[in-house]
């Protein structure tokens, strides 16, 4: 979401109606997991599928849904919300309220949320569809608005942000002409900066102070440049500093 974040404020006021992303359907099904971070996954988590313990159901039944919250630890990850939604549903439910629907990564986590379902039939995190991203990677992210039919034969091939929906996702024809966004992120550039400060008292080790010096050079940075979008952070040494005092 924070990525989605960052791609609706670059084109904000910018189009009119749509603007085409890397997303489009292909012809296999294939199975992922909500919650889409490669960190969260081991080696052989991603696929680690339970034979005969799960059940596959038309998305649009409405079932509970069982959220994981990342901010805490053991069993209290696991939530149960005792309120039947469709799947996408429950999945904004839980991204909102906690981090994402759970997974099933491992026997041990199946029967956390076996415990925490009580014999209801719930919703996990797992879902089949046919969409794939033109750079080839694995990510399971999707921002559908409310009513898109995803997993059927009637959409259409390419998926573009919708400004009538705030930027969540739709399916348009493929020979439409948009807008589009590009992924520059491979654009990584380190300067060295030597700063003298005019009040000696300046505390350059200070977060705050750090954060300020940041945000000034952003403000400059927008100020030349209206159309680009720039993260800037510090790079740390090893013991945490930031600036080293030259002679």
């Amino acid at each position: 979401m924070r990525e989605m974040e960052i791609v609706l404020e670059a084109v904000k006021d910018k189009y009119d109606d749509a603007v085409w992303i890397g997303l489009s359907k292909g012809t296999t099904l294939r199975w992922h997991w909500s919650l889409a971070g490669d960190d969260f996954y081991k080696e052989g988590e991603r696929h680690y599928l339970f034979n005969g313990n799960l059940t596959m159901i038309l998305c649009d039944n409405k079932r509970y849904p069982v959220c994981f919250d990342a901010t805490q630890q053991g069993a209290d990850q696991y939530i149960l919300n005792k309120q039947g939604m469709e799947w996408t549903a429950a999945r904004d439910y839980c991204r909102t309220n906690y981090t994402d629907l759970t997974s099933l990564r491992n026997d041990a986590e199946y029967q956390i949320v076996k415990q925490v379902a009580n014999g209801s039939e719930v919703y996990v995190g797992l879902f089949r569809d046919p969409w794939e991203w033109s750079d080839q990677t694995n990510s399971s992210f999707r921002y559908w608005k409310a009513d898109m039919i995803v997993w059927t034969g009637r959409t259409q091939n390419c998926v573009a942000m919708l400004k009538v929906n705030s930027g969540k996702w739709g399916d348009r024809a493929c020979t439409q002409t948009h807008p589009f966004i590009c992924d520059c992120r491979n654009k990584l550039s380190f300067i060295k900066l030597r700063i003298s400060p005019q009040d000696s008292m300046l505390d350059l080790s200070n977060p705050l102070v750090q954060a300020d010096i940041l945000e000034q050079m952003n403000q400059k940075l927008r100020s030349n440049n209206t159309t680009a979008v720039f993260h800037l952070k510090w790079k740390k040494e090893s013991d945490g500093r930031v600036f080293t005092k030259e002679p």
